[in-house]
């Protein structure tokens, strides 16, 4: 590549041979699937809406720079705001029926429903139809880091509510 403004084919092309190198790249900072997979596409964004002002022929470097900083951003954050939980919190106790199964989860249920719509529907979509933060925040119109507290919060109520 060579010094000129980035053109979608040549955009296009990098994606295609950079993208599953950069996830690899991003999930040995997170451990994370989804997160790394928001992290590599907002710099793919990002890479894109400047793309003329980006230098060519420095191109892989940048990616490479911008996933590792946009990692330790992420990591930084989950260690401000506690991580962010991937699944619903289970009852802390042992079950041992599906009597008890289906008691804790209506109870899991009922709580829920005492959430604000707003929180009920990310839970539904983060945890149900497994959409990222990314995806809930431009549905919700909400910054991606106010999906985040809001879901850790109704997290933390949940799991002061059901313990």
């Amino acid at each position: 590549m060579t010094s000129q403004t980035l053109t979608r084919e040549c955009f296009e092309e990098l994606f295609a041979t950079r993208y599953e190198q950069l996830y690899y790249f991003a999930y040995d900072y997170l451990g994370d699937e989804e997160a790394s997979k928001d992290v590599v596409s907002e710099v793919f964004a990002t890479l894109w809406r400047r793309r003329e002002t980006i230098v060519t022929d420095k191109i892989t470097s940048l990616l490479y720079i911008s996933v590792r900083n946009k990692c330790l951003d992420q990591i930084s954050r989950d260690k401000r705001f506690g991580a962010m939980p991937d699944t619903m919190p289970d009852c802390p106790d042992i079950e041992t029926t599906w009597q008890q199964r289906e008691e804790k989860l209506q109870r899991l249920n009922d709580e829920i429903g005492k959430l604000s719509e707003k929180t009920q529907l990310l839970l539904k979509e983060k945890y149900y139809n497994k959409r990222s933060y990314k995806e809930l925040s431009e549905m919700l119109g909400m910054s991606v880091d106010g999906v985040k507290k809001t879901v850790s919060r109704a997290y933390a109520r949940l799991r002061e509510r059901l313990s």
